[in-house]
């Protein structure tokens, strides 16, 4: 017989595996693999336009998008691929580097001269909010919000360049921020990445996102 710590052990386990099991799709009937994929906003702002691709390129996975400043655990099954911005370092994690990824500031013009401070733990808030000589004029508590206040003339706005220079109604008043200049890695699971499911969402998401940071 199990221990009362072996059976609390026991339970967990159960409840990791439960979470990569088939789920019933009510909409066309079969079971899907649920795989939860997290990332931060903007990444996975700028995933969205590919998701179709990646839902045609793994039928049999049911995608949840998981946005989080902070990292949700892959080795808990909290998610169960990962967009994250360094290799990963723990073991039973599996990783592929899937380019460089750029911050800079924006604004309508470059008539604007205040800041728009996004209040959370993000290292570009980070950074914004070490700048000693920065002119703040507002402070917004999402990253989209500050973002719609930038586009509306409010203030400048620190965004990834893959978000910023897409964007014609804002132009680059600030040059690319070498403190802010990072890896991304997709990880994974060191056994999930084997599920056929996942291994589909994995290959299809690493398309999408070497084609954003290569454009």
């Amino acid at each position: 017989d199990l221990t009362e710590q072996g059976e609390a052990f026991l339970a967990r386990v159960a409840a990791l595996d439960a979470d990569i099991r088939p789920i019933f799709d009510r909409q066309d009937g079969r079971k899907k693999t649920l795989v939860k994929l997290s990332g931060g906003h903007w990444t996975l702002h700028a995933l969205s336009g590919h998701i179709s691709q990646i839902s045609r390129a793994s039928p049999d996975a049911m995608l949840r998008l998981m946005s989080a400043t902070d990292y949700l655990r892959i080795n808990h099954r909290e998610a169960i691929i990962g967009i994250r911005n360094q290799r990963p370092e723990k073991g039973g994690l599996a990783g592929r580097r899937t380019g460089i990824i750029h911050f800079a500031g924006y604004a309508v013009d470059t008539s604007v001269r205040g800041w728009i401070r996004v209040a959370s733990k993000a290292p570009s808030a980070r950074w914004l909010a070490a700048q000693q000589d920065a002119d703040i004029v507002i402070e917004a508590n999402a990253p989209r919000l500050a973002y719609d206040l930038a586009r509306q003339g409010i203030g400048k706005v620190v965004l990834p360049c893959f978000i910023g220079d897409r964007d014609p109604e804002l132009v680059k008043v600030h040059s690319n921020i070498a403190d802010l200049r990072h890896e991304q890695w997709l990880v994974c699971h060191d056994e999930d990445r084997f599920i056929p499911a996942v291994r589909r969402v994995l290959d299809a998401t690493y398309e999408a996102l070497a084609s954003i940071a290569r454009s």
